[in-house]
């Protein structure tokens, strides 16, 4: 995108010396390319200057080239060398933390890593400065006006008075709302005790806890308070806590929109799958599930995580572009765009969701999930920031997803369903009622509804049955006359007729065959909406999924598509047909890339896709910013499993 409004390289730059070495060797950007194994339109990139190269690209370009200084690229690039940057970081040891990560920054190294640095170093002084000059004064504030509710004439508003004279704290400790709950010295006793836990957590420098214990103390704050002390000003049917407040949001809206619920009884009376017992839905499996052994679950996992992380890496680049402009800038997407890695936040509160299991021991309510978020998010975008400002603020879920939020139909909750899939293999029920607890931290219909499909798509890929069935068996877990649904409806006979018409076309045009279904939906679903929104970006993760894997893998009862796709090919066309369909790019391939994994294993994933992301996961999640993949797969798969066979391995 930044591109066509990039300035010029200037005289003596990287890309300046890139492109005269290219072209002294006589070579295109493609035929350069090939011979990187790098897509040529990163290469172009790098040659206008509106991509930054890696200190290990520039030391591949410099050997390639035969340049004998690498060191003196890297200045180019703006980057210092290795052994200058290593020193300048040991005469700034005894720095702060913030100092170091902008200089880290400055100094050219992996940019996901250093941006985590400066992002992290920023989120824990805000939760100091929070705590200093937030929460000691509002705890000061309350005791203050607990002592004018018993003090004496001298005090403002003592009983003596008349309601014309008392003071504004005396008007308000005295409210009906308080008074029927008593003294407020009881709710006051349990704010200093909060107080006196997060002041060891600002003490050990623990700024995930603290920024917990501060939507804790602010929550409690409101329920204790809040309500009570604006009810008298508001006069009567005010909520008396969040907890009924919430409960008159959900009726009015189901009043307005009766087919698009929220809530988890009307889910149950317009969805045709749906659970009726909640705390029954998500518990942990009791027994294996049928026809899949405890390797299988761990490969076919592995598979997901992988499909997702690298689905995620080949979107990056083109997030945002329509199809059209991909088609324009790229032609045919066969590979990686520039060296990828597993840096993405769509991934955070999927780690955040794993988290959350392993402190409630796998059975996390709504409450649990969002205060996860605001011990180890920094950071977040559109619902998720708006819902992460409420949580920090003591709002918590489901309240967090309905105030000042004007994106909770957006992708946010769809992008981060496939954990609640893994940790529920062919356990339909339990992922729905998962990715439900969780999708309302920060969303409402559409958007919940995209993060339950998601997530039942993914835990009955581990059934091994065809796309078709599959897909028909997620819409069940959701409302049948949601736009969701008919999106997906509409996207799937699409894929049905362009499927159908290419079986007379030549090979070359059938390939193209999922254009035309895009081409049917475009209008009515992908422009209509922001490339953000829920419903803009179901069709591609349809469309991938279609022309990739295929509608008949796995169907005993009927042939392959002719020619059929091996395994390889099949994910590979699932993660690049969908990155072509455009939109949110790194979003959708990483749905349909952890739904292909799921189906089709490990083997299926190339080193090609593999080999260049390593074998760790780098986020900004506190305390989990790197993870082997091997852990990962492991701290999943504990939750999928029967309890005594999972923990004997």
């Amino acid at each position: 995108m930044a591109g066509k409004n990039s300035t010029p390289n200037p005289p003596g730059s990287f890309g300046e010396w890139l492109r005269q070495a290219r072209r002294s060797r006589g070579l295109s950007l493609r035929a350069l390319g090939a011979a990187l194994q790098v897509h040529y339109v990163y290469l172009s990139q790098l040659e206008r200057g509106v991509e930054r190269p890696s200190e290990q690209m520039v030391h591949r370009l410099a050997a390639f080239f035969g340049h004998p200084d690498p060191h003196q690229l890297l200045l180019l690039a703006g980057k210092l060398p290795g052994p200058v940057r290593e020193a300048l970081q040991r005469l700034l040891q005894e720095n702060s933390g913030g100092a170091q990560a902008v200089l880290r920054r400055l100094m050219g190294g992996e940019p996901a890593a250093m941006s985590r640095e400066t992002v992290l170093a920023a989120w824990r002084e805000e939760a100091r400065r929070q705590w200093m000059f937030h929460i000691h004064d509002t705890v000061r504030a309350l005791q203050e006006l607990e002592s004018y509710k018993d003090g004496g004439s001298d005090r403002p508003g003592s009983p003596d008075r008349g309601p014309a004279e008392q003071g504004p704290a005396q008007r308000v400790s005295a409210a009906p709302g308080l008074a029927e709950r008593g003294s407020a010295a009881p709710a006051l006793a349990e704010m200093e005790a909060m107080v006196r836990e997060g002041q060891r957590y600002f003490d050990a420098d623990e700024p995930g806890k603290l920024w917990r214990q501060i939507a804790r103390i602010r929550h409690a704050l409101r329920q204790h308070f809040g309500y009570a002390t604006f009810a008298p000003l508001l006069g009567q049917g005010v909520a008396e806590d969040d907890a009924s407040l919430i409960e008159r949001m959900e009726r009015l809206d189901e009043v307005q929109n009766p087919e698009r619920p929220s809530s988890w009884e009307g889910l149950r009376r317009v969805v045709p799958a749906w659970p009726a017992d909640e705390e029954q839905a998500v518990g942990r499996p009791a027994a294996a599930p049928p026809g899949l052994d405890l390797a299988e679950y761990r490969d076919r996992t592995l598979a997901g995580w992988l499909g997702k992380l690298i689905g995620g890496a080949l979107g990056t680049p083109v997030e945002g572009w329509p199809a059209g402009k991909i088609a324009a800038e790229y032609a045919e997407i066969r590979g990686y765009l520039r060296p990828p890695d597993t840096f993405n936040d769509d991934t955070t509160y999927e780690l955040a969701f794993l988290a959350a299991m392993e402190r409630t021991g796998g059975n996390p309510t709504s409450i649990d999930l969002g205060l996860e978020w605001v011990e180890r998010i920094p950071v977040a975008c559109t619902a998720e920031e708006m819902a992460l400002r409420n949580l920090q603020q003591g709002i918590l879920p489901p309240l967090s997803a309905w105030l000042n939020n004007p994106y909770a139909e957006w992708i946010g909750a769809q992008m981060r369903g496939e954990v609640m899939g893994f940790v529920a293999p062919n356990q339909p029920e339990r992922a729905a009622a998962l990715a439900w607890r969780d999708a309302r931290i920060s969303h409402l219909r559409e958007g919940m509804y995209g993060e339950v499909f998601n997530a039942v798509m993914v835990s009955l890929a581990y059934a091994r049955k065809p796309l078709r069935e599959l897909i028909e068996e997620a819409l069940r877990f959701v409302p049948p006359r949601s736009l969701f649904a008919r999106a997906v409806r509409e996207t799937m006979a699409a894929c049905e007729e362009a499927r159908a018409q290419a079986h007379a076309q030549p090979p070359a045009q059938a390939d193209q065959a999922w254009r035309q279904a895009l081409a049917a939906v475009e209008d009515r679903w992908v422009k209509r909406y922001h490339w953000v929104h829920t419903l803009a970006s179901i069709p591609a993760v349809i469309i991938g999924l279609w022309f990739g894997v295929g509608p008949g893998y796995y169907d005993s009862t009927a042939p392959r598509p002719s020619p059929g796709p091996d395994a390889r090919e099949a994910f590979t066309r699932t993660i690049t047909i969908t990155t072509m369909c455009g939109g949110d790019a790194d979003c959708t391939a990483g749905q349909a890339g952890a739904i292909a994994g799921v189906m089709l294993g490990s083997q299926a994933i190339g080193p090609e896709w593999r080999d260049p992301l390593g074998d760790v996961m780098e986020s900004w999640v506190w305390g989990m910013e790197r993870l082997r993949l091997e852990e990962l797969v492991e701290r999943t798969c504990r939750w999928g499993w029967p309890a005594r066979a999972a923990d004997k391995t």
